[in-house]
């Protein structure tokens, strides 16, 4: 059967974070409806993911030749809106009914975007976890990686985003803004408040896109098991902040997707947060409608309830 859940990728692609939210919700489609899922056109993506997933240098021919000879539909936010905010599966199944997609007959859905946030892509996660461990070098690093650390510690990620990262002098510029770099400050006084608390009990994980020499001030002062040295970490580096009792965030998708994959806590810069109303904040300030009412339903029912998530201010103690 000619029938294809196909990830929309605007232009030649984007960072693997945004990549991972268009094939989440393609296999999520193609559970929902009885299609094949597709992954994305890797070998259009600059970034060289490609090398990853090991999949062909024509992806992206094969993409443009269903697009152009099959039935073509598109679900975006606009459809997902019209036929449910609930889980994306029962959305699609509405919208399938309503343009007559049942049966054999032939067609490409197209769908992707960050839009509805992880709450979308979470009948998706396993599938998702899966194929990343799957990928090419992930495991190698992981195993290498595990050896340099003492076991039976709290282990605890620190994500220090630099590379073409930027940070602000003002705080109030990082309010609702992504891709800024969070002064290396920050991170220090996370690391001093853990330390002082617990100690030789705690082991410290640093991955960065940044050099040796850009971490000093947090690796000069504490062991910090790095991956700096690894090749072809982009994933395994994600993986392994996954793994990690506590994640220190930086303001990236590429940290939230650690933060999604993971079953531990994290932290988040207190001042990047956006204010909502009856004193809520979010990491995403659109979709605000949506967003306030996911927070509500997540809302503890008792004191004993644990909250995964913890912003933390300049001088906030952990």
């Amino acid at each position: 059967m000619y029938r294809y859940a196909l990830p929309r990728v605007r232009g030649r692609g984007a960072g693997l974070g945004n990549e991972l939210f268009g094939w989440g919700k393609a296999f999520v489609a193609a559970q929902t409806l009885g299609l094949k899922a597709l992954h994305p056109a890797w070998a259009l993506n600059p970034r060289g993911y490609r090398r990853y997933f090991q999949t062909s240098s024509a992806d992206w021919l094969l993409h443009s030749c269903l697009r152009a000879s099959l039935p073509r539909y598109t679900f975006g936010q606009e459809e997902y809106t019209k036929y449910g905010r609930g889980p994306l599966s029962e959305a699609l199944l509405r919208y399938a009914e309503a343009n007559n997609l049942g049966g054999a007959r032939p067609l490409v859905l197209e769908i992707g975007g960050m839009w509805g946030g992880f709450q979308l892509v979470e009948e998706a996660k396993t599938y998702l976890l899966m194929q990343l461990l799957g990928s090419r070098y992930t495991q190698e690093n992981l195993f290498e990686l595990q050896r340099r650390f003492r076991q039976g510690k709290l282990r605890i990620g620190f994500h220090v985003r630099l590379g073409d990262f930027q940070p602000e002098t003002d705080m109030s510029q990082y309010r609702g803004v992504f891709n800024k770099s969070i002064p290396v400050e920050w991170y220090l006084n996370i690391a001093s408040n853990i330390f002082r608390k617990f100690g030789d009990e705690v082991e410290f994980l640093l991955v960065t896109d940044g050099e040796p020499a850009d971490v000093v001030p947090l690796t000069g002062r504490w062991k910090f098991v790095t991956t700096i040295d690894q090749s072809f970490r982009d994933i395994s580096d994600l993986i392994a902040l996954s793994m990690c009792d506590l994640i220190v965030c930086s303001i990236s998708s590429y940290s939230l997707w650690s933060a999604f994959l993971s079953s531990g806590r994290y932290l988040w810069f207190a001042p990047n947060l956006q204010e909502h109303s009856d004193g809520l904040r979010s990491i995403w300030g659109h979709q605000t409608d949506q967003l306030v009412d996911r927070i509500r339903r997540l809302e503890p029912a008792s004191e004993g309830t644990r909250r995964r998530f913890q912003p933390l201010g300049w001088e906030s103690c952990v």
